[in-house]
């Protein structure tokens, strides 16, 4: 038979597609019984660790969070619930997370328990969502909202087209593999000096989540207006039940580090003078839409501009032990300064 190379040519994008469609339907039943963040999911879910699961040697709990086991609510502790993302998760060690430390703090004065909900890579309307399915049953006295000024206004992206295709998502996280090392959880030996991405890849990361801080960008408002709705829904409920609240509010380190800043600007916004930003923009926005709901918020931003010393992880964006440790000491005040624990104070009946 003569050789036909359009015959061929058939032929082989013929075994390319059932290549393709054999993947795309083995990496889906793989997901299905072995569910990884790789691939997406509109739940929070989706990166959620396993029980069990070790982070930095520290094992998960049974529910998959970076905590010990919780037990029934108890009338003489008072039972703090920490809801957040990849902050409240923590890159350092189970023992440094600023919700950990919270806890150490609090039980020095006042009997007190904190259960952290932290989840990578969630957002605000996970956060309500987790609020109602998880952290409302566990009967808490407080709720604490952690939301960070990076990511967090961002949340409702739009879908990529890729992430409809388990094959392209793959073949998407492969080619970036620097910007999500580690995955949902850290194995090996913690070091707080060593830099997590490549300086390249770090740079595009900050310039991204810095776009609120300019003066001029648009998408703010309703960046601020949405936080405003899921964290306004989890005040609603908070009321109605008399749980105590209160909103964290976490800089990101381009606001925090002026030379950070100043390098971001002169690689991706060369053209825009001084008056084009405006560092605590994305501050206002939120904290003036929480505050006009009548919920309580402590934003650190002006806390960690003062403070000299290092407080981020190397090319990370996450707090460092130091940056936890200062959360940790300015959440403990003012939780104590705003609310009232005397019940529950050592020493009291």
């Amino acid at each position: 038979m003569q050789f036909s190379p359009l015959r061929a040519l058939g032929q082989g994008l013929v075994i390319i597609l059932i290549c393709a469609v054999s993947a795309e339907v083995s990496l889906r039943i793989f997901n299905t019984f072995v569910p990884t963040f790789i691939f997406y999911d509109d739940s929070y879910e989706r990166y959620r660790g396993r029980s069990g699961e070790s982070d930095w040697g520290f094992p998960l709990n049974s529910l998959g969070f970076k905590d010990t086991e919780w037990g029934d609510a108890l009338d003489d502790v008072y039972r703090i619930a920490g809801i957040g993302d990849s902050f409240a998760y923590g890159v350092v060690p189970y023992e440094q997370v600023y919700y950990t430390r919270l806890e150490d703090k609090l039980n020095e004065t006042h009997r007190t328990e904190v259960m952290n909900f932290g989840i990578a890579g969630i957002g605000p309307a996970d956060y309500r969502d987790l609020f109602m399915r998880e952290v409302l049953p566990l009967e808490p006295d407080m709720v604490v909202v952690s939301v960070y000024l990076g990511n967090d206004l961002d949340e409702a992206r739009v879908r990529e087209w890729w992430s409809y295709s388990y094959l392209t998502t793959l073949g998407t996280f492969v080619t970036k593999v620097p910007l999500v090392q580690g995955g949902p959880t850290h194995q090996g030996v913690y070091c707080d000096e060593c830099a997590n991405f490549p300086e390249e890849t770090y740079m595009s990361i900050v310039a991204e989540i810095s776009k609120h801080l300019r003066a001029r960008h648009p998408a703010l408002a309703g960046a601020a207006d949405r936080v405003g709705f899921y964290v306004g829904d989890i005040a609603d409920v908070c009321a109605r039940f008399e749980i105590d609240m209160t909103v964290l509010i976490i800089p990101s380190e381009a606001q925090v580090d002026n030379s950070l800043l100043a390098s971001v600007r002169a690689k991706h916004f060369p053209s825009l003078g001084d008056e084009a930003f405006e560092i605590l923009r994305p501050n206002r926005a939120v904290g003036e839409i929480l505050s006009s709901r009548g919920i309580d918020v402590l934003d650190v931003t002006e806390a960690f501009q003062a403070d000299a010393r290092r407080l981020y992880r190397p090319r990370d964006t996450h707090w460092n032990i130091a940056g936890n440790e200062l959360g940790a000491e300015l959440l403990r005040q003012h939780i104590l300064e705003r609310f009232d624990l005397s019940a529950w104070e050592l020493g009291a009946n």
